[in-house]
């Protein structure tokens, strides 16, 4: 996403406020106190276009921070608030988790299952860590912000690829050439995706280039993400829908993706905020609603996979 695009998109969003009237707008310029001091905080008027990327959220910009002070403004209340923490909560939260799964879950599970889970679940943690810091940092200027969202696009295409890998490699296990074949696809499919969003941004290629790739970006992270179903069908022919192993594990695949499908509709359409526009500047608009989503899908693939491997151990192949 070039600079062009990006204020292309965010001149959209401006002219969307612009005719939802002033009776919505707070004051231009706030302060808001935090554990290390305040900082300033400026409405959606005096915040620079390439911060203001949702049309719907007035108040709660934090404007060109130092380094240092943007990783204070971790403890102060503004709009990034709630999307900082939800993901910062996640990021520390797995490596206690996968720590937890080697020790006491799997301790007797082959080097190379122990490997693909701690990959799974690692690639999981960066992807958390990559919108921390875009959410935190990315306030301090133009390209700091440019930079981080590509850093996020591309953990998020790493930690899907990892999820849907893993969960083939643990999920056809007795199926050694499938498994092959499904995870090279997957391998394959998310290092396409990564290097047709992000190739054409490291690489500046012209503008009108640069305005394709934004739209076709948000159907490529669909397409990557809804890859997973393809294998799971497969697996399900494989075993028959009246197997044991179908109950289990079929519910649960239906519960991950219904978590994603949720986060994506939340996300795209602006909901709830575009309803009570204004009032959801710090909590409970859709980003930090889709960041929740976007937390309990991956950690319910954690789980699917742990049932994989106590189906193989308990029913060898």
């Amino acid at each position: 996403m070039s600079t062009r695009t990006t204020v292309t998109a965010r001149d959209n969003a401006v002219t969307i406020r612009t005719e939802i009237g002033s009776k919505h707008l707070k004051s231009n310029k706030q302060y808001s106190p935090g554990c290390f001091g305040k900082i300033e905080i400026v409405d959606h008027k005096s915040a620079p276009k390439w911060l203001v990327w949702n049309p719907y959220i007035l108040h709660g910009y934090r404007v060109q921070l130092s380094i240092q002070e943007s990783f204070k403004s971790i403890f102060n209340l503004h709009n990034e608030t709630g999307n900082i923490w939800t993901h910062l909560i996640a990021t520390l939260f797995i490596p206690l988790l996968l720590l937890f799964c080697l020790f006491e879950v799997i301790p007797e599970e082959s080097l190379i299952n122990q490997i693909a889970f701690s990959i799974n679940l690692l690639c999981g943690a960066l992807c958390y860590l990559s919108s921390t810091s875009y959410h935190a940092l990315g306030c301090h200027s133009e390209s700091s912000w440019e930079f981080l969202l590509q850093c996020d696009y591309a953990a998020i295409i790493l930690a899907n690829s990892a999820a849907t890998c893993s969960s083939i490699f643990f999920g056809l296990q007795c199926f050694p050439k499938l498994q092959f074949f499904y995870t090279s696809i997957g391998f394959i499919l998310g290092s396409s995706v990564l290097i047709i969003l992000i190739g054409p941004v490291v690489l500046n290629f012209k503008p009108k280039h640069l305005d394709l790739i934004e739209l076709i970006r948000f159907p490529l992270l669909i397409l990557d993400f809804a890859y997973g179903l393809v294998p799971f069908v497969h697996w399900t022919y494989l075993y028959g829908i009246n197997s044991p192993q179908f109950s289990v594990i079929a519910p649960r695949v239906f519960t991950t993706y219904t978590f994603m499908f949720i986060g994506f509709v939340i996300y795209y359409f602006k909901i709830p905020e575009r309803w009570f526009i204004g009032s959801l500047d710090i909590w409970g608009n859709s980003h930090q609603l889709w960041h929740i989503f976007m937390v309990l899908g991956p950690c319910y693939t954690y789980g699917t996979s742990l049932l994989f491997l106590k189906e193989v151990r308990e029913n060898p192949c």
